[in-house]
């Protein structure tokens, strides 16, 4: 299942989904990936291969960022957060014509 493609709509764009390990919810991830513009979310990488994102709630604090989701609250409590969106477009894993990559 790693290697599957979904097709859906998104904002009125079809747009092309991997499968993932956690199921999202295409609405909640457009909110998701507004709020990660709008709160200028950065995603920062290690030299071990991890990806970590920047909390606009609590300056100085970062969470770490997996193909299977967050560790910040938010996603704790939802399974959806910016911080995952973000991390999906950069890596490719959500491709959305009209969606700039978050970085």
């Amino acid at each position: 299942m790693d290697n599957e493609i979904g097709l859906y709509f998104v904002n009125g764009r079809l747009a092309k989904v991997q499968f993932l390990p956690v199921q999202i919810n295409l609405y909640n991830f457009n909110e998701s990936l507004a709020r990660a513009r709008a709160d200028n979310i950065k995603l920062l990488h290690n030299t071990k291969g991890q990806t970590f994102a920047t909390s606009a709630s609590n300056p100085g604090t970062i969470y770490e960022v997996t193909i299977e989701g967050c560790e910040c609250p938010g996603f704790q409590n939802r399974s959806a957060c910016k911080h995952y969106a973000a991390f999906l477009v950069e890596e490719g894993l959500l491709n959305v014509s009209d969606t700039q990559k978050v970085s």
